[in-house]
C-alpha cells in the first residue's frame, strides 16, 4: 500500500486567540511604533522580566528574513510557534497541568488535571484511539497533538486552534501508537502490520519504513539525541535501530511474553521496557545489557515510564495498579491504588509532582507523585481509556535549543540529525 497523507482542507476560520494576543505583545514591544522590532526595543522589553542577556537569541530565531529586525508577521509566527512563551504571562485560565485521554471510544479528551475540566475534544478519528502525545518542547513546526488509532491512520492536530492538520496513511493494519521525536522533526508510528514508519513532520510525508519485527509493534519512541529508536513487540522483544540507516542494532529479548512499552530516559542512556509476563525491565541503551528487572505486579504490566532525572520508574499494570520504583534500589516505593478495572498507561507530570493514569473502568486519574494521594478523578468516556499524557511545558530557552554560538559571532543550526 503505498504511504500517503490527506492534508487538511482548507477552511475560511476566524484569526485565533493566539494571533491576536501576538500582536498585542508585539504592539507593546514596539516602541517607536514603525512595525519593525529591534534590539534595542527587545532588550527594553526582556529587562523588565530579567532577562535582557536573552534578546540577541531571541531576535536571531524570530528574525527569518535576516534584515537585523523582526515585523509583525515574523513575531506572530514565532509566537505561535512557542518562541516567546517563557516571556509572556499565561491566561489567568490557563491549566499548568493540562492531561490529554485517548480512547476506544474514538475520542480523545483533553482535561484541567487542577479542576478536573473537562477542555476539548478530538472527535476524527473512525475507530479506537490507541495514543495521544504532544509535540516537545521547542518543535520547529509549532505546538502539536498526534494520535492514532484502529482505522489504521495518524493524525496531527494543531494545538492552538484544534483543527486537524494531516491524516497520514500507509499502515496496513491497526495504527498502534504514535509520536514526536525528540527534537519535533519526524513522528515515529508503529502498527499491526509489523512496522515502524517515519513521517517528516512538515510535509508529513513518510521517510521510512523499518521492518524485521515478527510481529505486532505497540509502541515507538526516539532517543534524546535523535540518533536511535526503540521499538517494543508482540514477538517478545524490543529493537534498537539506527536512526540514519533504519537499520536495527540491537534485539532486547529477555522478556518471556509480549513486549507492550518501550522508552528512553530523558538523557538516552536507559530504555525501559514492560511486558505481559508481569515485569517491567531497564537496559543499557548502549550495551543493550539488563540493568534491573521489577518484578511485583500480579498481571501484565503495560507501561514503564521514567521520570525527568530518571531516578524513578513508573509502572502501570492489568491488576488494577500503578507502582513507583526507585532505580538506585529496585524497591517499590508507592502502588497507586483505586482504579476499579485494568491500568493502561501512566505518566509523570513534566515537574515531576503528579502522575496520569488511565483505566479499563473508563476514567484518569490524578496522583500526588509523592504521597500516592488521589487528586482527582476525570470521568467522561464511554469506553477503556487506553493512552494518556500531559502536555510539556513549553518555553523559549528549550524552544531555541537548536541555535548555538559557535564563537564566529554567528548564531548556527546545529542539530545533529534529521530527527
Amino acid at each position: 500500500m503505498t504511504d500517503v497523507v490527506r492534508k487538511a482542507p482548507k477552511r475560511e476560520v476566524k484569526k485565533t486567540t493566539t494571533t491576536e494576543r501576538a500582536k498585542a505583545v508585539f504592539r507593546q514591544i514596539d516602541a517607536d511604533g514603525d512595525g519593525k522590532l529591534t534590539l534595542e526595543e527587545m532588550q527594553v522589553w526582556l529587562e523588565k522580566m530579567g532577562e535582557e542577556d536573552m534578546a540577541n537569541m531571541l531576535m536571531v530565531v524570530l528574525d527569518t528574513d535576516g534584515d537585523g529586525s523582526v515585523s509583525v508577521d515574523e513575531f506572530v509566527l514565532g509566537f505561535e510557534k512557542g518562541l516567546c512563551a517563557k516571556f509572556v504571562q499565561e491566561d489567568e485560565d490557563e491549566d499548568h497541568y493540562v492531561v490529554c485521554t485517548a480512547s476506544l471510544d474514538g475520542l480523545v479528551h483533553m482535561w484541567s488535571a487542577s479542576s478536573g475540566k473537562l477542555l476539548h475534544t478530538l472527535s476524527e478519528h473512525k475507530d479506537f484511539v490507541t495514543s495521544v502525545n504532544f509535540s516537545p518542547d521547542g518543535s520547529p513546526h509549532g505546538r502539536r497533538i498526534v494520535t492514532s488509532s484502529f482505522d489504521k491512520t495518524v493524525k496531527v492536530w494543531d494545538y492552538a486552534t484544534l483543527h486537524c492538520v494531516a491524516t497520514l496513511e500507509g499502515h496496513e493494519d491497526n495504527a498502534f501508537d504514535a509520536c514526536f521525536t525528540k527534537a519535533g522533526l519526524r513522528i515515529l508510528s508503529c502498527s499491526g502490520d509489523k512496522t515502524i514508519k517515519v513521517w517528516d513532520a512538515k510535509s508529513f510525508q513518510c521517510v521510512g519504513t523499518l521492518t524485521g519485527h515478527g510481529d505486532a509493534v505497540f509502541m515507538t519512541r526516539s532517543s534524546a539525541d535523535g540518533t536511535r529508536i526503540v521499538s517494543a513487540s508482540r514477538d517478545n522483544t524490543a529493537k534498537v535501530w539506527d536512526c540514519g540507516s533504519y537499520t536495527c542494532l540491537m534485539t532486547l529479548a529477555e522478556h518471556t511474553d509480549h513486549v507492550i512499552h518501550a522508552e528512553y530516559s530523558s538523557y538516552g542512556t536507559l530504555i525501559a521496557t514492560s511486558s505481559s509476563d508481569k515485569t517491567a525491565k531497564v537496559w543499557d541503551a548502549k550495551t543493550g545489557k539488563c540493568t534491573h528487572t521489577f518484578e511485583g505486579h500480579k498481571d501484565a504490566v503495560f507501561t514503564a515510564t521514567f521520570n525527568d532525572h530518571a531516578d524513578l520508574l513508573l509502572t502501570a499494570s492489568y491488576d488494577n495498579t500503578a507502582k513507583v520504583w526507585s532505580l538506585a534500589d529496585g524497591e517499590c516505593k508507592l502502588t497507586l491504588t483505586g482504579h476499579t478495572n485494568h491500568v493502561n498507561d501512566a505518566a509523570f507530570s513534566p515537574d515531576g509532582t503528579r502522575i496520569v493514569t488511565c483505566s479499563h473502568d473508563k476514567t484518569a486519574k490524578i496522583w500526588d507523585a509523592e504521597t500516592g494521594e488521589c487528586l482527582r478523578t476525570l470521568s467522561g468516556h464511554k469506553q477503556t481509556v487506553w493512552r494518556t499524557c500531559f502536555r510539556p511545558i513549553w518555553t523559549l530557552s528549550n524552544a531555541m535549543a537548536h541555535a548555538r554560538d559557535t564563537g564566529d559571532g554567528k548564531i548556527h543550526d546545529v542539530s545533529a540529525t534529521p530527527f
